[in-house]
């Protein structure tokens, strides 16, 4: 499962049961904490990631692992970035020629 996945089904999994676990405790969700979720959750479906710049198949990514990384699989480019939104960025960049 994808790190976006992950976060999206624990999200989800709050709104359904209106708890969160903390330190062995189980805190209900205010109503301003559910309506932060369902903003992170519409954030997460946001963020689109181009297919590879090289071969054009779909990669796999961003992942976490010590640094957040996009992986073709198709041709093994691999893209590495400390920052997520750094690496979406430069990953989705795409030179134009001026005219």
């Amino acid at each position: 499962m994808l790190y976006k996945d992950r976060i999206k089904k624990i999200l989800q999994s709050a709104l359904e049961c209106g708890y969160y676990k903390k330190d062995s405790r189980y805190i209900q969700l205010s109503e301003t904490a559910v309506n932060n979720i369902l903003s992170m959750l519409d954030k997460l479906d946001e963020t689109e990631i181009l297919p590879c710049p090289f071969c054009g198949e779909v990669p796999v990514g961003p992942i976490y692992d010590c640094n957040w990384y996009i992986e073709c699989q198709h041709c093994n480019f691999v893209m590495v970035r400390t920052n997520k939104n750094d690496l979406i960025n430069i990953w989705n960049y795409r030179y134009k020629e001026e005219d």
